[in-house]
């Protein structure tokens, strides 16, 4: 069985997540915030932001919190490698 193909929304967090930059680790608690803060943005009325505006929101919220899985990824694979 192979994989479905990547959606459109995929491929633009995706290479959203490939611009950022923060890797360390005291942004860790404020990624989540600022992924959180775009998200809330995409839920203003398209009379104060234009469609195109709230789709960009969620697809930076989107890549800011694969960013903020990845490190805690990271850092639980660098702790369990620490007590091994």
């Amino acid at each position: 069985m192979s994989p479905r193909p990547l959606t459109q929304a995929e491929v633009d967090v995706m290479a959203e997540r490939a611009r950022l930059r923060c890797e360390a680790p005291h942004c860790r608690g404020d990624m989540a915030r600022a992924a959180a803060l775009y998200a809330s943005l995409s839920t203003l009325p398209e009379a104060v932001r234009s469609h195109e505006d709230r789709q960009r929101d969620l697809v930076l919220a989107g890549a800011i919190i694969l960013a903020e899985i990845e490190q805690m990824d990271a850092a639980a694979h660098d702790c369990m490698k620490d007590t091994a």
